[in-house]
């Protein structure tokens, strides 16, 4: 596979760390033997080559089965950034979400790059807050709206 003999001539992959390392030199930030990549606002390494974003974790793959993973790349673990070989199964869609860490935030509130936002429907009408910083201030904003267009609603 010609894309395969591409990459591995610009990385080289460790199984037992799950980490890609540089081979050459393609540019200030990315030197030979530095670590590749860098990892994305949903948490997953991601690394460019010739212009292109690749997942680690499905270069791991390819790595190692000689082959790009058909549907999709679960880690087991469900640290998105653990490029374990070990770490790594193909699954379908479903099988994936299946593995999702339980959500334990309040209704209401959602984890949005890295901070809270709240969002609730009032009178047909959507709301959503700016990203805060904690789960605490998502839930006052929450709390102001719905007491805003509901009095009645309960304090939380």
């Amino acid at each position: 596979m010609k894309q395969l003999n591409r990459f591995k001539e610009l990385l080289a992959y460790n199984p037992d760390t799950g980490q890609f390392r540089r081979c050459i030199t393609v540019a200030d930030n990315a030197k030979v033997d530095s670590v590749a990549g860098y990892v994305d606002f949903r948490g997953y390494r991601t690394i460019m080559i010739d212009g292109k974003r690749y997942r680690a974790g499905r270069l791991a793959w390819l790595f190692v089965h000689g082959k790009w993973p058909k549907p999709e790349i679960d880690h087991i673990n469900r640290d998105r950034s653990d490029d374990r070989i070990g770490n790594l199964r193909e699954a379908t869609k479903h099988q994936n979400r299946r593995n999702l860490a339980p959500n334990d935030l309040p209704c209401g509130i959602r984890r949005f790059r890295g901070r809270y936002q709240a969002r609730t429907q009032t009178n047909g009408k959507r709301h959503c807050s700016r990203p805060m910083p904690t789960v605490t201030f998502a839930l006052l904003w929450l709390a102001a709206l719905r007491a805003k267009y509901d009095p009645a609603s309960e304090a939380i």
